[in-house]
């Protein structure tokens, strides 16, 4: 048996395996619910499949079902509880591990394996909403405790170090455990405790809370003077509750509480590291995030100031059937990269299991350029559950998912046939792959305190109205981001997300334009961000209007005053069309628009160009050269308008960004990742329709492309190129028909590939592999 070799190390740009870069393709096996008999065979059967690095969660509630009586051989008549049975059979078969011992774990699992002995003998470990009440799990309403009361923490360091002494050590120093998951999609893998009212409210959290704000503000009469209040000390400050209407003095209370929550989740994570650090367990860690973008407690980069980050793929619609789903799916990996751009990208949970084989191999495809490595959750499908004793564990029913690549009754559906297709592209190419890059000249900035008015609006209730006194346009970061990717993607212009509200991002002038989005209020430190840009030669697009606050709303109008000087506006409702120089009518701006108070402004700046008027005559876009680069400024929220796409294009095409990909078909999203004499092409199929699709694409070294292929409806193809010529691919159609450089690869006449070494799979069968 040869010894594979896995670094999992989230620190360096990739995953290593036997000395070589790799992209990692691991499968989650839930062995508490599978027959104990049949751990082994399911084992070979992953391995057979090109898995070999397995990950799996070990439910505290079951291997401690009594205070301080803990099980990990089946001691207790229960073999699900035999652990160590499981880890024998991977060492036999030389699988590795990823062990994620929660305390929470969610997996539909019941209490999400929270022990029912430590809440109910310890109640004072419970987590407390605005109302006093406890806070529950969504999936069987069984009370929650809080992360970080001390009770519960001295609990959770007990079964972390029980864990480590009794299994992790042991396989560390056999080599067979590769990473170690921290707690699970904070908070509670519950979307709905992102409403900033439903948890936080126990005595020792408020205290927290307190504790926040003094070192945050550092002086309490400083505090005062900001929000107007008239406190003693910090510790008179109470927790928000939902007001009837928001006084200034309530809009900073609420957004200090949604930052509290972010600061609170990065002090889990480091809490909770540190007792595996002081176990002596060294295998690299890092955390599963929760489905969230940009809503609190998420918050990707003081979360990854904690530890390393993994992103999580389940969405409301899958991304196959949702064009905003697809968008949002690729916001969240690319915010998950910015966090930390020097780590390797692992998608720690695909969740793709639940859905048809189609989406199943659609997801998997569509995220390979983006990451490093692919966890397929579940690989296996699981029954045995759901009893222990008379206790139902499952809060599915099961089989779980009942989807899996690997059925119930351990056959191979036709998902294991999409795993073994991609692993086998994947270990000739995937080493290729994942040092390559998609190169940007194009990025979109994220400004994360945009969406806590939707957060508060959207999860706490609290109505836009409310707001009127505080925020006059009403921002949400996510809404923007998805829209302006989706103009990008239909465009096929590779782009990046640039988040500005923590440290200064590196590399910012290596874009030569960027979109932001303004709003009533931005940092001093994110506008100087900006400012620095453009007076660096950058060119920045920014809509709806110009910061005039601090987050604190303190009076803060730097950007403007460094670019326009003076611009008064004022806001009003309109319904009118919208003519922007050059491009053309874009569409009807509808809603709020923020248009110059005095006209006469623009006779006295000749430096101030219009760009754009409604129809009216009123001046809308206007701009203006600053240090080597320019400001373009909008006073439309440019995401809602009816045509974004042709005038995203447009303009970056009078902006000199060089489209390298083209194609003359719709409804296809090409990306690209490259490297010297390297160049891996995805071609995706967005529409219900077959489409042939024809394009040109211009690679690493100034390779040129043109690439003619059937893509059938809502599937992916990949090819892979060496030095210009097809070496590789992943193809779906039959027959399939491949034209590159005007050079015939495949059709139904001639499937044995041709001169060029081509590796092709037509609908899964390899039919040429030299």
């Amino acid at each position: 048996m040869i010894d594979m070799k896995i670094d999992m190390n989230f620190e360096a740009p990739h995953f290593i395996q036997d000395g070589r870069p790799t992209f990692l393709v691991t499968g989650e096996f839930p062995y508490y619910r599978i027959n104990p008999e049949h751990w082994r065979d399911r084992l070979q059967k992953a391995k057979a499949l090109g898995v070999t690095v397995v990950s799996c969660y070990i439910p505290w509630n079951l291997h401690e079902y009594q205070e301080g009586k803990i099980d990990f051989d089946g001691k207790s008549g229960f073999e699900q509880r035999n652990i160590n049975r499981f880890f024998r059979y991977l060492e036999e078969l030389d699988l590795k591990l990823i062990a994620k011992p929660g305390p929470f774990i969610c997996a539909e699992y019941r209490r999400g394996a929270i022990p029912e002995w430590l809440t109910t003998n310890y109640p004072q470990v419970l987590m407390k909403n605005v109302s006093g009440k406890d806070v529950l799990f969504s999936e069987d309403l069984s009370p929650l405790p809080n992360y970080l009361e001390p009770t519960y923490l001295c609990y959770v360091q007990n079964w972390y170090r029980q864990v480590v002494d009794k299994l992790l050590m042991g396989l560390e120093k056999k080599d067979i455990l590769v990473a170690v998951q921290v707690e699970n999609e904070i908070p509670y893998s519950s979307l709905y405790l992102a409403d900033p009212f439903s948890w936080g409210y126990e005595n020792f959290t408020v205290y927290m809370f307190q504790v926040f704000l003094r070192d945050k503000y550092q002086d309490c009469d400083n505090y005062n003077v900001i929000t107007g209040e008239k406190y003693a000390s910090f510790m008179e400050v109470k927790a928000p509750v939902r007001p009837d209407f928001l006084s200034k003095s309530d809009w900073l209370l609420l957004q200090d509480w949604i930052e509290f929550k972010e600061y609170f989740a990065k002090q889990v994570l480091q809490v909770y590291s540190r007792i595996f650090r002081e176990s002596g367990i060294s295998v690299p860690l890092y955390h599963d995030l929760i489905m969230l973008e940009n809503e609190s407690p998420v918050n990707y980069g003081k979360m990854a100031e904690a530890l390393p980050l993994a992103v999580n793929f389940w969405l409301e619609n899958h991304p196959v059937h949702d064009f905003r789903s697809y968008c949002r799916a690729l916001a969240r990996v690319k915010l998950m990269r910015n966090a930390q751009p020097k780590r390797a990208a692992y998608c720690s949970e695909s969740n793709w299991c639940w859905g048809n084989e189609q989406e199943f191999d659609f997801l998997f495809r569509m995220m390979i350029p983006y990451l490093d490595g692919i966890n397929i959750y579940t690989l296996v499908d699981g029954a045995n559950a759901g009893q222990t004793g008379e206790t139902n564990n499952s809060s599915l029913p099961e089989p779980y998912p009942g989807q899996a690549p690997i059925n119930l009754a351990g056959e191979n559906t036709v998902k294991a046939k999409n795993i073994k297709q991609l692993t086998r592209f994947i270990q000739n190419c995937g080493g290729e792959i994942v040092n390559a890059v998609s190169e940007a000249e194009v990025a979109l900035i994220n400004y994360e305190p945009y969406n806590a008015p939707h957060v508060s609006q959207f999860w706490g209730g609290i109505t836009k109205e409310r707001f009127r006194d505080v925020v006059t346009n009403f921002p949400s970061m996510n809404n923007w981001l998805f829209e302006m990717i989706g103009s990008l993607v239909k465009n096929n212009i590779p782009f990046d997300l640039v988040e500005i509200s923590g440290p200064i991002p590196a590399k910012l002038d290596q874009y030569k334009v960027i979109f932001a989005p303004g709003y009533d209020y931005m940092s001093a430190s994110a506008q100087q961000i900006l400012i620095t840009y453009i007076r660096n030669g950058g060119k920045l697009v920014l809509s709806p209007t110009m910061p005039q606050f601090n987050d604190d709303l303190t009076p803060c109008d730097k950007l403007l005053k460094a670019t326009f000087g003076k611009l008064p506006l004022k806001q009003v409702t309109m319904f009118h069309n919208f003519d922007w120089e050059g491009f053309g009518n874009p569409g009807t701006v509808f809603g709020t628009a923020n248009i110059p108070e005095n006209p006469e402004y623009l006779n006295s700046h000749s430096d101030v160009k219009v760009l754009g008027k409604l129809s009216s005559g009123c001046p809308i876009v206007f701009e203006k050269r600053v240090g080597k680069g320019k400001m373009i400024y909008a006073g439309i929220e440019l995401q809602r308008l009816p045509d974004l796409i042709r005038l995203t294009r447009n303009f970056l095409e009078h902006e000199g960004i060089d489209f390298k990909i083209k194609t003359r078909n719709n409804g296809i999203h090409i990306a690209v990742k490259s490297a010297k004499d390297i160049d891996t092409v995805f071609m995706i199929n967005l529409t219900a329709e077959d489409i042939q699709c024809e394009a040109e694409i211009v690679g690493s070294e100034n390779s040129k492309y043109q690439i003619q292929m059937k893509i059938p409806a809502k599937r992916i193809n990949i090819i892979h190129f060496r030095q210009g010529k097809a070496v590789a691919g992943s193809i779906w159609g039959n027959p399939a028909f491949l034209q590159i450089n005007q050079v015939e690869m495949i059709n139904k006449k001639n499937d044995t590939g041709s001169a060029l070494n081509f590796t092709c799979q037509v609908d899964g069968e390899i039919i040429y592999d030299k």
